[in-house]
C-alpha cells in the first residue's frame, strides 16, 4: 500500500484560505458598522441581565471589546 504525499495539496489549500482571509479583510475594512453592531457595541457600554434584542452574553463580549481603543466605533459617541 503506498501513501501519496498530501503536502501540495495542503500547500494549495493553505495558499487559498490566505487568499480568501486577504480579501475579506479588505472587504471589511472598507464597510464600516451595520446598526446591528452599533446596537451591540453600544449594549456593552449599558451591561445588565439581558435585553429584549439580545441576549445577555452579547453585551458583555461587547464590553470585553470596548475595554481595548480602537475598535469601538467613533459612530456610537455621536448617539
Amino acid at each position: 500500500m503506498k501513501f501519496k504525499n498530501y503536502r501540495t495539496e495542503y500547500i494549495i489549500i493553505f495558499l487559498i484560505v490566505v487568499i480568501k482571509a486577504i480579501l475579506h479583510l479588505i472587504a471589511d475594512s472598507n464597510s464600516g458598522f451595520d446598526g446591528d453592531e452599533v446596537l451591540y457595541i453600544d449594549a456593552g457600554k449599558h451591561l445588565a441581565m439581558g435585553y429584549m434584542e439580545v441576549p445577555p452574553m452579547i453585551g458583555f463580549l461587547a464590553w470585553i471589546q470596548n475595554l481595548f481603543p480602537g475598535l469601538e466605533s467613533k459612530q456610537t459617541d455621536e448617539n
